[in-house]
């Protein structure tokens, strides 16, 4: 398993939103680290209070469109120390 840690500018505050913003973060950040034939894990820092709907769908998009919808989960393994949002982007990938 790939582990992929996402670098969060601290203008955010904590909220990532958009889903421009989302594309923007994996194209990024994700993009030339992930290994299309594998599972990725990717890290969400501690410091990310709330994610938004958008946003995962921005982030997911790329793998959406070159793997499909249905595949999302077996190439991406979210984490972070803060549950809450790891819960927020299991409870949105169903709706992408």
């Amino acid at each position: 398993m790939r582990r992929i840690t996402l670098q969060i500018n601290k203008k955010e505050r904590g909220i990532l939103v958009g889903q421009h913003n989302g594309t923007e973060v994996f194209q990024e950040q994700v993009y030339e680290k992930f290994d299309w034939d594998s599972t990725n894990e990717i890290i969400i820092p501690e410091s990310v209070k709330w994610i938004s709907l958008s946003f995962i769908q921005g982030f997911c998009l790329p793998v959406y469109e070159r793997i499909g919808k249905e595949n999302i989960r077996k190439h991406m393994h979210f984490s972070s120390k803060n549950s809450f949002v790891v819960s927020q982007i299991y409870r949105y990938l169903p709706l992408l």
